[in-house]
């Protein structure tokens, strides 16, 4: 494997155990908290990470078929942490093998979004990739936050400030 597919998946790496150790010690009434009508809680979040991954990588960069459907990961609830973690590796495992076999020179092919049309090249559709997982790890840090607050502040209190920490 290529240097640079090596950093990118233990760079997607890093971010998924740096996610997985945000949801791990959350209980689950937490993981289905909303802070307000029409906002994805942690448990859609996670998913939505997963599949979007999925989907760039899988769909995009390697044109392989569909394996959900779309807008299926923004009903998920009722998972605990154990299986949104699972999500998390499996998702990581599907994306080391799509990538496996990519040569360097393929960064510059162009691959077109079956969603939306849109062309990339391979590369910008990575970066993506690595863009959306950072900002969404922000967007997890801030509902726990908003949760901290609601749902029990003593409990969420160390577990936050350890996240600001780390």
């Amino acid at each position: 494997m290529d240097n640079f597919y090596s950093d990118f998946l233990n760079c997607l790496e890093s971010l998924h155990s740096k996610i997985k150790w945000l949801v791990a010690s959350l209980p689950h009434q937490a993981l289905d908290w909303s802070f307000q009508p029409g906002v994805g809680s942690l448990c859609m979040l996670v998913s939505h990470i997963a599949g979007a991954e999925r989907y760039w990588i899988g769909e995009v960069v390697g044109q392989v078929q569909p394996v959900r459907l779309p807008g299926s990961v923004y009903r998920v609830t009722g998972l605990d942490s154990t299986e949104l973690c699972q999500r998390l590796d499996n998702s990581l495992s599907f994306c080391r093998k799509m990538l496996e076999e990519y040569e360097p020179g393929n960064l510059d092919d162009k691959r077109i979004s079956p969603r939306d049309g849109q062309v990339v090249s391979v590369r910008w559709a990575l970066l993506h990739v690595m863009e959306h997982m950072a900002n969404h790890q922000k967007d997890i840090i801030f509902i726990r936050s908003l949760c901290a607050k609601r749902l029990n502040a003593q409990t969420y209190k160390s577990v936050y400030r350890e996240t600001l920490i780390a």
